[in-house]
């Protein structure tokens, strides 16, 4: 994708000027990737998440310390940058055990916080999406993940 191409090699520059260290881009398949990230092949590497379902748990799980393998050979998944820390890993885990939505958000708060200050990501942007719709088309709903639900759609002839 190309906006990711130029988003790379604005990072390369800043690096470079800010830190004096000089990158070189490659760009791989994504499968390829995710072998070698999860492999712990790669010192740097940028990619997104989309999340499966719209809680914050599986963006957290990213960081869960407990399924890093103890064998650096080992592909370690979805944790792909081993990130480890006992002060993350307890409350996160404590609101996955937790049925209690606003505790378990309390939790998740916690969590985050830690793993946002040991930096095991640089978090460069989000997306946002947005949906025009002829006055006409009803009924097009933006789930919590952003993903189309068309089940419900439809075409008002009259006012087309």
């Amino acid at each position: 994708e190309a906006r990711l191409q130029q988003v790379a090699v604005a990072m390369q520059e800043m690096i470079g000027q800010t830190l004096g260290i000089k990158l070189q881009l490659q760009t791989i398949e994504f499968p390829q990737l995710l072998s070698q990230a999860e492999g712990g092949k790669l010192a740097l590497w940028g990619t997104r998440w989309y999340g499966d379902y719209p809680d914050p748990e599986t963006f957290l799980n990213l960081f869960n310390g407990t399924i890093v393998p103890k064998s650096d050979t080992l592909p370690s998944y979805p944790n792909s940058t081993r990130y480890q820390s006992v002060e993350f890993d307890k409350p996160f885990l404590m609101g996955v055990g937790t049925i209690d939505v606003a505790a378990r958000m309390k939790h998740y708060v916690v969590a985050e916080r830690v793993m946002i200050a040991d930096a095991p990501v640089i978090p460069l942007f989000y997306e946002r999406h947005f949906r025009l719709l002829q006055p006409w088309v009803h009924g097009v709903a933006l789930d919590a993940m952003a993903r189309y639900d068309l089940k419900f759609a439809w075409v008002d002839r009259e006012e087309g």
